[in-house]
């Protein structure tokens, strides 16, 4: 069993890329690069969570299974 963090389905919910980047200022492109890397980092959830009150996190984590 393995936990993944679904990053595109977050910045989706959230809106998109370009106003996610915006909202924690940071460049419109980079939500592109968490989701090509699979990795985004806790100071970057950290702004996520200050600007879009009330985003459940933990929702996007999801359990694989891995054969």
């Amino acid at each position: 069993m393995k936990v993944r963090f679904n990053i595109e389905k977050m910045v989706n919910d959230l809106g998109g890329a370009a106003i996610v980047a915006e909202a924690i200022g940071k460049h419109r492109t980079a939500p592109y690069g968490w989701i090509a890397r699979g990795k985004i980092t806790s100071d970057i959830l950290e702004l996520i969570k200050l600007k879009f009150k009330g985003t459940n996190i933990d929702g996007y984590f999801e359990t694989t299974t891995t054969e």
